[in-house]
């Protein structure tokens, strides 16, 4: 089954066909009726002994009456069920989620709780359906839901929410990174080899999670907002989970920090000391840079400062008649730097 396909073509045949047959129990039920009431007016006017014969009859009739009625609405519930059951996994459609849903959102409003919703997709599932057929797609999608079950607690729902997406309803999160166990847990669970046919699959999903109310106080919400999350994950590397993360939010950071499992604050706070690190690298070259600017300018300041004590002592020479002069080559190019850098500051005032 293709992940944006619908459930198999049989489905709305065999829901018709149920309707069908709760409809013609309704139409059973309602003619006993009828019949048990046209009995008992004929009834009341025989005499004791048919009366009581037929009194017995009517007994036996009203016990198979309620025994029809009863198989009857078994059989309308049954249909209710299927109705809102994924015909391929069994598992609770979107109906019947989103029902779940709403009750369990009611008892955390009133409790003052949390609770999660886990978005799940499986990766690369259109290869498995292009390479190996849908027949072998439909029984990862059985797997899977069977892994998912066996990792929630029976508190807990897991669904089928379209295609190769589930969901997992956690019903109460009141304890620091439950919603991360929980997707530890199935990251790991999903990874196991599964084995189909002649086939054994390497599998991996990326999940969401949205946290009620802080990412949202209605089904559809926390839906959508898991699904961002999710599609986060998927596009930063498959096979992780990811929170649903809106920082416009207020308190949000401070929940979904309080929230993220160990290994995630680890990797936030590697994160923060690679960022400061990589400042404090920064800083460190530029003050290399002008450190060296600064140890540059000092030895020329240096070299000037012994410029200018020759000269004096020349001077010095000069009024007591041992100056000499001898005659060398110098550096024009030099010589022209450095009268720039002396006069630097007559030739910029007036630029």
């Amino acid at each position: 089954m293709k992940a944006d396909e619908a459930p198999p073509a049989d489905t709305p045949q065999t829901l018709a066909a149920l309707n069908a047959e709760a409809a013609r129990l309704r139409a059973d039920l309602a003619h006993l009726r009828r019949d048990l009431a046209q009995a008992k007016a004929e009834f009341s006017a025989l005499p004791a002994a048919q009366l009581l014969e037929a009194n017995e009859q009517l007994v036996l009739a009203s016990l198979q009456a309620q025994q029809i009625a009863e198989t009857a609405v078994s059989d309308l519930d049954e249909v209710a069920r299927l109705a809102r059951l994924d015909p391929l996994t069994e598992l609770p459609g979107r109906a019947m989620m989103l029902d779940r849903m709403e009750h369990a959102i009611a008892l955390s409003r009133r409790h003052g709780t949390h609770l999660a919703v886990l978005f799940l997709d499986i990766d690369h599932f259109k290869q498995i359906n292009d390479t190996l057929g849908h027949g072998c797609g439909d029984e990862v999608l059985k797997q899977v839901a069977r892994r998912l079950q066996s990792i929630v607690r029976d508190a807990d729902t897991v669904g089928r929410h379209s295609g190769d997406e589930f969901l997992v309803l956690l019903s109460e999160v009141t304890q620091l990174g439950d919603a991360g166990l929980i997707a530890e847990k199935i990251l790991h669970a999903i990874e196991a080899p599964c084995v189909v046919g002649a086939h054994a699959l390497s599998l991996s999903v990326s999940v969401g999670v949205a946290v009620y109310p802080e990412h949202g106080e209605d089904p559809a919400t926390l839906i959508r907002h898991a699904d961002a999350a999710m599609y986060r994950a998927k596009r930063h590397q498959r096979g992780i989970y990811a929170f649903y993360w809106d920082r416009s939010a207020d308190g949000m950071d401070t929940f979904a920090s309080r929230l993220e499992p160990a290994h995630h604050a680890a990797s936030r706070e590697a994160e923060a000391q690679a960022t400061h690190a990589a400042r404090l690298l920064a800083l460190r070259e530029a003050q290399e840079q002008l450190q060296a600017h600064g140890q540059a300018t000092i030895l020329s300041q240096v070299a000037h400062i012994s410029r200018l004590v020759e000269d004096l002592i020349d001077a010095a020479r000069v009024s007591t008649g041992k100056f000499e002069v001898e005659p060398a080559l110098i550096e024009l190019r030099g010589l022209v730097d450095r009268c720039i850098e002396v006069s630097r500051p007559r030739i910029d005032a007036p630029r």
